[in-house]
This record gives C-alpha cells, sequence and structure tokens, in this order.
C-alpha cells in the first residue's frame, strides 16, 4: 500500500474524521493552527484518490467556516531521504515519491525500489580496460570503475604501463649509505660494495679483524668501512718483500738506546740492552 502525506493546516477545527475507501479512520480534536496529517491504505496513488481527500477536507472547512491549505509533502527533503538508499535518487511526485539505484548500480530488491542497490562489479566484465596490457589492471568503485597500472608502473592502464625507476626518480627508501637497483615494478636495496652487511634496512660494516687468520704473521689489522688494512707490527717495515725486523741497534742513534756500558742486541720486532 502506498502513503499519502499532506501538511494540513486548519484554524481552530473541532472534528470528526470518518473512514473512507482512501484512507483508515482517524479523531481530528485540536485548537493548533498546523500539525501533519497521515493518511493511509490507499489502494494506489491515483487522481481519484487525491481527488476524494481534497473533497473531504474541503467539507470539514466549510462545516466549521475554516480555510484548509493543502500542500504536498516533499519526502526526498527529509534526512532519510524516504528512506533511499545513499546510492538512490529520491524523485518526489504529487502526494508521493519513489526511488532509483543510480548508474553503476543494480536494485537488489525491485519489489520495493530504490531501497537496496548493489554495486555492479565492471571489473568482472571482458569489456572493460581494453586492450588488456600488461600490468594494467581494473579498480573498481562505488558505482564506478576506472583503469590503471599496478604499483611501480605508470601510463593510463588501457594502452601502457611502463616501468617506474624508482632509483632514478628517488621514489625509493634506501638508506643513504646503501644503493638503489631497480627492477620492474619496484626496486631493492643493496650494500655499496663487499665489506658491508645487510641489517634490516641498513648497510653495517663487517669487521674483518675479528678473522684472527686474515693477516700475515707480522703485520696487525686495522679495520674501515667496508675494508681492512694489514700494517706491520711496531718494531718492523714494510718494503717489497713485506715486513722485515728494524734492527735498532744498527741505527745512528743506537747509543742512545742503551746505557755506555750495556751492548745493545736485536731482537724480532725489538732490541735489548745488556
Amino acid at each position: 500500500m502506498k502513503k499519502v502525506k499532506f501538511f494540513v493546516i486548519f484554524l481552530l477545527i473541532f472534528a470528526t474524521w470518518t473512514s473512507t475507501t482512501c484512507g483508515s479512520v482517524f479523531t481530528i480534536d485540536s485548537g493548533t493552527t498546523r500539525f501533519k496529517l497521515s493518511i493511509s491504505n490507499c489502494d494506489a496513488l491515483n487522481s481519484t484518490c487525491a481527488e476524494i481527500l481534497q473533497e473531504i477536507l474541503q467539507n470539514l472547512g466549510d462545516s466549521f467556516n475554516a480555510t484548509i491549505h493543502v500542500t504536498d509533502l516533499d519526502e526526498c527533503a527529509f534526512a532519510d531521504r524516504g528512506n533511499c538508499s545513499e546510492f538512490a535518487s529520491c524523485h518526489n511526485t504529487h502526494g508521493s515519491y519513489s526511488c532509483h539505484c543510480n548508474p553503476g548500480f543494480v536494485d537488489a530488491n525491485p519489489a520495493n525500489p530504490g531501497r537496496t542497490c548493489t554495486d555492479v562489479d565492471e571489473c568482472l566484465s571482458e569489456d572493460v580496460c581494453l586492450p588488456r596490457v600488461d600490468n594494467g589492471v581494473c579498480v573498481n568503485m562505488d558505482g564506478s570503475y576506472f583503469c590503471a597500472c599496478l604499483p611501480g608502473y605508470h601510463g593510463d592502464g588501457i594502452s601502457n604501463c611502463s616501468d617506474v625507476d624508482e632509483c632514478t626518480s628517488g621514489e625509493h627508501g634506501c638508506a643513504a649509505n646503501m644503493n638503489c637497483e631497480n627492477t620492474n615494478g619496484s626496486y631493492v636495496c643493496v650494500c655499496p660494495r663487499d665489506g658491508f652487511s645487510m641489517d634490516g634496512d641498513e648497510c653495517i660494516n663487517i669487521n674483518e679483524c675479528n678473522d684472527a687468520n686474515i693477516c700475515p704473521l707480522k703485520t696487525d689489522c686495522v679495520d674501515s668501512p667496508g675494508s681492512y688494512e694489514c700494517v706491520c707490527k711496531v718494531g718492523y717495515v714494510n718494503d717489497s718483500r713485506g715486513c722485515l725486523d728494524i734492527d735498532e741497534c744498527e741505527l745512528s742513534m743506537s747509543e742512545e738506546l742503551c746505557e755506555t756500558s750495556q751492548v745493545c742486541i736485536n731482537t724480532a720486532g725489538s732490541f735489548l740492552c745488556k
């Protein structure tokens, strides 16, 4: 059953409403000047029903020497829009209204149109985003869709989707001490050279000197960022043959190394005074 609603202005009315073919029995006992009158149970919204209601209201006014103004109630102007779906449009008509699902939606309950509107997933169709390109994708939205490229690619999603070089564009997230290497649709962060290792999202130096055998005899290991160096121990000098012992006793200042009564004896990497 459709429901016909009217705003009715009564001036000092005291009356009894009787049942008609267009409505239920109502009793109106009011001294107010305005209220909303709702008349239900119309079999259909048609001119006959509307004319009967107009006649009843006119007779009621004439009986009490009152002026009655009848205006259409715009259900679409209310917050709930006559309970139309948020994805539907509300159309006000004289004495009633209708709801219609928006384009891109299908009515899930045609018996009560425009109340339950379900999105049409256009991306399920093979006729969208043509021609299909590698790395292109259809993205469904409420009531619509659009064609796009997968993350890491740019283009219109229809005719082309090209790789984005994040390393060149600066769109990567590699740390300052790391190198960026572009890949299809993405990138990887790598340590700049040997001597570093990955620790989460950063490169940390490898201390090669932790290996006791990394340097030959007569040398000490000195670590540096990304590398290391083997240097001659104290008391040795480096030449083309390797680290050679320094004979401190043969130096011109050997007299200052020992007391005048002592003899300087060279040892591996050092000397003795006896």
